[in-house]
C-alpha cells in the first residue's frame, strides 16, 4: 500500500473518532465549540481543531471532505475546499484517497467501513 493510501486510511480512522465526538456532543446536548482531531492522516499528529458540532456536521455532508490543520494539507491526494483563516481547512480527498474516503465513510451503514481491503480501491 502506498504512503498516500496509508495516510488516507489513517485519516479515515481519525474521522471515525471525530464522528464519535460529534455523536457524544449531540446526545449530551453540548453547546459551543468542541475539540476535533486533525484528519490529516499522520499517525501521531494529535493537533486539535476547535469548531462547533454543526460546523463539523457541514464538513461531513460529503464523504470525501476532511478537517485538517492549515499546515497539514497534502496536495498530492487532496484539494482545499474551504480555508478558515488559521484555524482549520476543509479538504477533499481525490483519486484513490477519495475512493478510500467514500468506502470507509462511517455514515455508510451498508458494510463494516474499515473492514474492506484498501488495496482494491487503487
Amino acid at each position: 500500500m502506498s504512503i498516500d493510501l496509508r495516510l488516507a486510511r489513517t485519516a479515515a480512522l481519525t474521522r471515525s473518532l471525530n464522528e464519535r465526538v460529534a455523536l457524544i456532543s449531540e446526545s449530551s446536548e453540548t453547546f459551543g465549540s468542541l475539540k476535533f482531531l486533525c484528519e490529516c492522516g499522520v499517525y501521531d499528529c494529535g493537533e486539535q481543531l476547535v469548531l462547533t458540532a454543526s460546523a463539523y456536521e457541514a464538513i461531513r455532508l460529503e464523504p470525501t471532505h476532511f478537517l485538517v490543520h492549515p499546515e497539514h494539507v497534502r496536495y498530492a491526494v487532496e484539494s482545499v475546499v474551504v480555508e478558515h483563516a488559521d484555524s482549520h481547512v476543509v479538504v477533499a480527498k481525490v483519486g484513490a484517497a477519495g475512493r478510500l474516503a467514500v468506502a470507509t465513510d462511517p455514515r455508510d451503514a451498508s458494510e463494516e467501513p474499515l473492514a474492506r481491503d484498501a488495496d482494491a480501491l487503487v
